[in-house]
């Protein structure tokens, strides 16, 4: 019996090759013609068009222009890839694929401020005080910024009454976690 499978690399088609005995488990698990497919020895031009087809091939347009990844993201709410067994962002790649190789210390930013937006009109390259100037001007900034060193002493003088940090958070609008962190730096421990 000839079984037949599609490569996942290349996408031509093998067979099972009975004379080596391959047991059925193995077939199964065969995804690759070979060796070079398996490592992802495709020509870099045909191996990137395949990769961007696949990842333009999960996306969806909104209303506002993005082109919006679908599927899962890191932890940090961007498009982790993998390409040729090293991790990228997808929007690093789509960046490298149509304008070629960012520079060192250079980073891909988005206009619209949406981690899953590939749109390579969303995106420009740029430092990373560029970043943090795009961030403040946008009022994206964090928590810690919202602290000076005035309301930093009242943060702690609250702590070291026994205030629990949620209720301190909530005064001062900041993250509890940020209390939290402010008072293990300064040796209050909690009652």
């Amino acid at each position: 019996m000839n079984e037949i499978k599609k490569c996942l690399c290349c996408e031509k088609t093998f067979t099972r090759n009975e004379k080596y005995r391959m047991s059925t488990k193995t077939w199964n698990r065969m995804n690759y013609c070979s060796r070079e497919c398996f490592f992802n020895k495709l020509p870099d031009k045909e191996y990137f068009e395949k990769k961007i087809k696949e990842l333009y091939s999960n996306c969806k347009e909104t209303k506002k222009g993005c082109i919006e990844w679908k599927g899962r993201v890191e932890n940090n709410g961007y498009i982790g890839m993998c390409l040729r067994n090293k991790f990228k962002t997808g929007h690093r790649f789509v960046w490298e694929y149509f304008k070629g190789e960012i520079p060192t210390g250079m980073h891909v930013l988005h206009k619209c401020d949406n981690r899953r937006c590939i749109n390579i009109d969303h995106l420009f390259l740029g430092t990373n005080l560029d970043n943090i100037k795009d961030m403040c001007s946008k009022n994206r900034h964090n928590n810690y910024s919202k602290l000076n060193k005035n309301k930093v002493e009242e943060v702690l003088k609250l702590a070291e009454t026994g205030m629990i940090y949620k209720d301190i958070a909530k005064v001062f609008n900041v993250s509890r976690t940020r209390v939290n962190g402010l008072a293990v730096k300064h040796g209050i421990k909690r009652a």
